[in-house]
């Protein structure tokens, strides 16, 4: 058979493929991401031959089921088509198998679990900055990027523990280093974003799959973006939004003229912020006209998420997306969660695949994976969840879901109403 599928006591289960993709600055990765008509899921087509996407083994017609470990198939297409880091880990599915597992009821979601013989944890980012006297509290062994700790040095306290495995620093992978070329960048660079593991490193490399900082769990970085939820009054949401090239010489929807008093103020917006998201969708491929229109179809609210330009600098200078980095989707899934379901979670009827809608009491559905780990494991020994099925969560966001009526005019300024 020309499918990757196998077959267990007469039952057909199709297998997916992971294909490992890099890009250098500049360059595209030469293949669409597209949804077609009478076609289920992102297809990937105009694959070019010989191109990046096809050394990677992507074929015309796969479907998208993962992106760096996060399940996608069933992400709105926009939120999954502006991720493009400089390094995909991509699990994709042949189309005609695709169709069939669809046709058939299987869960693609299960797919990927298929041939795991153990559960893989996510690898750690942390940041670290020197302290007088001690420096970062780390140093490693030749050879191997081992880390060893320095007693209540930098390292220690920003949650690094003995035996980690260095894996990647300030945007460059260290296996591609020399010790040498490694201890000059230790000496020479204050900044340290740092992605580490211990536990799962050896499966990540059975499975071919290769460790970026898109999968990594981060842990007490300097910068976060905002969620707000504003509410329009009599005179708008007040505030303007202009296309700006900032002193980074790059170009971004800014955040300006925040009226006092205003339903912006009030939900904690400041003048120079920049945009991210619109209700949960990445705006990077949107025009600023089609950004003025989603505000404007959401009616009486709007969801956003924003940045202070000093923390996108962050995020550019170590080449890390904040918005892939903290997976921000609309919803979080069960699976989706560094935590696992204990025999009380399941006895309390807790399913994998459940979407979870509120922990504690708070609402978490436009909250980051941070902030939700957060608010779980300071839940102490007794945790409230509320969560909804993903079938009926589906089925009430596309109710909810407001019809689009985008222009093509180019504005360069709006003034939100």
């Amino acid at each position: 058979s020309i499918f990757s599928s196998f077959k267990s006591d007469s039952v057909w289960i199709p297998r997916p493929r992971m294909c490992v993709l890099k890009r250098e600055e500049g360059e595209t990765y030469d293949f669409n991401l597209r949804v077609e008509r009478n076609r289920h899921g992102h297809v990937i087509r105009n694959v070019v031959l010989g191109g990046i996407a096809a050394r990677g083994g992507l074929r015309d017609g796969d479907r998208l089921l993962e992106v760096n470990n996060c399940y996608v198939d069933d992400v709105p297409h926009a939120e999954v088509s502006s991720r493009s880091p400089e390094q995909l880990c991509m699990l994709v599915l042949d189309g005609e198998e695709y169709e069939q597992a669809v046709t058939r009821g299987q869960d693609l979601r299960l797919l990927s679990r298929i041939l795991d013989e153990e559960p893989c944890k996510p690898p750690r980012l942390y940041h670290i900055t020197k302290e007088p006297g001690s420096g970062l509290g780390i140093s490693f062994t030749k050879g191997h990027f081992s880390v060893n700790l320095v007693k209540g040095g930098a390292a220690e306290k920003a949650g690094i523990r003995k035996g980690d495995h260095l894996v990647w620093m300030n945007g460059v992978m260290v296996s591609h280093l020399t010790h040498s070329a490694l201890s000059r960048m230790y000496d020479t660079i204050n900044l340290k974003i740092i992605v580490s593991v211990f536990e799962s490193e050896k499966i990540y490399m059975q499975r071919k799959m290769p460790i970026l900082p898109a999968m990594a769990v981060p842990n007490k970085l300097p910068f976060s973006a905002k969620k707000l939820r504003l509410i329009s009054g009599p005179e708008g949401y007040g505030f303007l939004l202009r296309l700006e090239k900032t002193s980074s010489g790059n170009t971004y929807h800014v955040l300006r003229e925040v009226d006092s008093g205003s339903p912006a103020e009030r939900a904690g917006m400041q003048d120079g912020e920049i945009l991210l998201e619109v209700n949960g969708e990445s705006v990077d491929s949107l025009r600023h006209d089609e950004i003025v229109e989603r505000v404007r179809l959401s009616g009486k609210q709007v969801f956003i998420t924003t940045i202070s330009q000093s923390g996108l600098g962050f995020y550019n200078q170590v080449r890390i997306s904040y918005l892939i980095l903290n997976r921000v989707w609309k919803s979080w899934a069960i699976p989706e969660l560094p935590i696992q379901i204990s025999c009380s979670g399941q006895r309390a009827g807790l399913a994998v695949g459940d979407v979870v809608l509120e922990v504690n009491g708070k609402n978490v559905e436009e909250k980051y994976l941070a902030d939700v780990i957060t608010l779980v494991k300071n839940g102490g020994s007794c945790i409230s969840l509320l969560v909804m099925d993903q079938t009926s969560y589906d089925k009430q966001k596309e109710e909810e879901r407001p019809a689009s009526n985008l222009t093509d005019s180019e504005v360069r300024e709006s003034q939100i109403q």
